[in-house]
């Protein structure tokens, strides 16, 4: 439903540059000049993406348009088959378990915005479920990782990446999380070291042959995206729009400054399983990122509902159900709303005109502070329940000890 509406609500896109015409012209700046590539404005990614669409720019622009569109919509369903998977690993064995959290990643307006600017996110986001999900199978099954396995993984990583480099800093969670510190440099962990750079460079080859393209990179593609501020003041941009920029910069290399310190912390615990540290590196990256996009959304949100599944009561009756995860339901109501809540500041002003009391207090005021309730009430939820639980331990521990 949501692909066929794109289709009409955002055709106007086609004609105009947008995320598609992007990818499109560095494409042709692959093919013309390299060196330059980002001279293209609005660019923001590592060059192994580029090159792939230096396919696209043997075709017709429209065609190219449509056929990636087509292939967005391939990636988007099989993200949901791939989450579907992942909560089948997690023991949510019932079907209608597992349509609550698949209908909440599968629609809205974050969705209808993606396809509108013909955008990457599901690819991204299938890769990295299709990635967790193999090291989940792997750990639960027993399976012996081959180097095969290891090229498959970091490589499909590294191609993800390069289409949203902000997340950098997971390729060390994927790299780093099985490894025990007495063992870092074994002879076993060297050769992943060596899957794990050739992956990288394999990819971005330009990096090396261009030096000067990866200041480039930072100074003209993400780190010009990056350094006008962190996720909560795109949220609330109507209010913060007159903050200078050298303070946003401030206020941006503090955040990213503890958010990989955070990042530090959840990497070296190694009791936590991998798709939960993607988890808590998902829910920091809420109130901490540092890359002003307004559908990443899309990508890390599915692995802040996995934090919840620890926590859930897995019920067979639907009333006893419902009962007995009312922080979970109100955790997942809040991401949902996430997901149908228009991101920018023209779609709620368009919504304004059809019911005018939103721009009157105090429904303006919630209006402009809607993503910061509801990533407080997505939060919030996770807080109790883990309290809740620790203080069960220890009643439980107290009880073995009498």
């Amino acid at each position: 439903m949501w692909f066929v509406w794109i289709k009409f609500d955002f055709f106007y896109l086609l004609t105009d540059v947008k995320d598609y015409g992007f990818f499109y012209l560095s494409g042709a700046q692959i093919l013309n000049d390299p060196e330059n590539l980002y001279d293209v404005s609005g660019f923001l990614y590592l060059p192994s993406f580029a090159c792939v669409f230096v396919l696209f720019t043997f075709i017709d622009y429209l065609i190219g348009w449509y056929v990636f569109y087509i292939i967005n919509l391939i990636f988007a369903v099989l993200s949901l088959i791939e989450f579907n998977k992942i909560l089948k690993l997690l023991d949510i064995d019932k079907n209608w378990h597992r349509f609550l959290f698949l209908i909440v990643i599968s629609g809205g307006w974050m969705v209808l915005y993606n396809m509108g600017l013909n955008q990457v996110k599901f690819i991204i986001r299938f890769i990295f479920f299709f990635v967790i999900r193999r090291e989940m199978t792997c750990r639960k099954e027993n399976i012996e990782k081959t180097i095969i396995y290891y090229v498959i993984n970091y490589s499909l990583f590294f191609f993800a990446i390069g289409m949203a480099p902000y997340f950098f800093l997971l390729a060390f969670f994927l790299l780093f999380h099985e490894i025990k510190f007495r063992e870092i440099f074994s002879k076993q962990n060297i050769m992943k070291y060596i899957v794990f750079s050739c992956a990288f460079l394999s990819q971005n080859i330009l990096l090396v042959i261009y030096p000067t393209m990866f200041l480039d990179f930072l100074s003209s593609g993400l780190g010009a995206k990056t350094s006008t501020g962190i996720i909560p003041l795109f949220y609330l941009e109507d209010i913060f729009q007159n903050i200078e920029p050298i303070i946003k910069q401030i206020i941006t290399i503090s955040f990213f400054s503890i958010l990989s310190i955070i990042s530090i912390i959840i990497l070296l615990n190694k009791k936590l399983k991998i798709e939960y540290k993607f988890g808590l590196f998902s829910l920091a990256y809420m109130f901490l990122g540092t890359f002003l996009g307004s559908n990443i959304q899309l990508v890390y949100l599915p692995f802040v509902m996995l934090l919840y599944i620890p926590f859930l009561e897995k019920e067979e009756e639907v009333v006893d159900f419902f009962k007995k995860n009312i922080l979970f339901f109100i955790g997942l109501i809040s991401i949902l709303m996430i997901y149908f809540s228009p991101l920018t500041y023209v779609y709620v002003f368009n919504v304004s005109k059809i019911f005018p009391f939103l721009l009157e207090e105090p429904f303006y005021t919630l209006l402009l502070w809607r993503y910061v309730i509801f990533y407080i009430f997505a939060t919030l939820p996770l807080l109790i329940l883990f309290l809740l639980s620790r203080k069960n331990n220890d009643l439980s521990k107290e009880t073995d000890a009498k």
